[in-house]
């Protein structure tokens, strides 16, 4: 089944209320993909986690898969720093992490260049590039942990 919750500027607080609004949803896999507009607010990374552990339990999904962030130029320390957060919650977890940017984000953080037309959005070839990346991650789990999740 597929379906989902999804809103254009969303921190993670308006995506838990979303899917708790919700209520537990009919799906294989949970993707997460959050934490962007939540930098760009300069809320707690702490706050952030816990809000994706509250997600995943209102979900009540079996599989649950971790995104790393985007990109963002001028916030790329903080991405990175994100992104290593998100990587130890997932296998705290034991949900599967994936890092679609690899390809889009420089070493820095930032977007590389060509990747994006406003330095926050991924441009639509890149766009393209993480949707390919996320689509083989969840075809292709890297393994099994806890409780049947992936890692």
């Amino acid at each position: 089944m597929t379906g989902g919750w999804a809103h254009s500027g969303a921190t993670t607080e308006d995506m838990l209320d979303g899917v708790a609004a919700d209520g537990p949803m009919d799906a294989d896999a949970l993707v997460l993909m959050a934490g962007n507009n939540d930098l760009d607010l300069a809320l707690p990374t702490e706050d952030v986690l816990d809000r994706l552990v509250q997600i995943a339990a209102a979900a009540a999904v079996p599989r649950v898969v971790l995104s790393a962030v985007a990109p963002e130029d001028g916030l790329g320390p903080e991405t990175l720093a994100m992104d290593a957060d998100l990587a130890e919650l997932a296998a705290r977890e034991g949900w599967q992490y994936v890092d679609p940017m690899t390809e889009v984000r420089d070493e820095d953080g930032d977007y590389r260049d060509g990747a994006t037309l406003d330095g926050v959005h991924p441009s639509g070839a890149a766009a393209a590039q993480i949707g390919v990346a996320l689509h083989e991650a969840l075809l292709h789990p890297s393994g099994v942990g806890p409780a049947g999740q992936t890692g």
